[in-house]
């Protein structure tokens, strides 16, 4: 037997999931933002012999 599930609880899983997305996507542009700017300022104190090591 086939159980249907009612429309408002699809709408409302949609919505969910649209939000979820929303906010994975909005990480995932941060986090390479950040990642950029990581490596930018390693290269710069990398080929100015800035980095601290022994």
């Amino acid at each position: 037997m086939l159980h249907r599930v009612p429309q408002r609880a699809r709408q409302c899983t949609r919505v969910a999931l649209a939000g979820f997305v929303g906010m994975l996507v909005d990480f995932a542009h941060r986090y390479g933002a950040q990642a950029r700017a990581d490596h930018r300022r390693f290269v710069d104190l990398f080929r100015n012999g800035r980095l601290p090591g022994p």
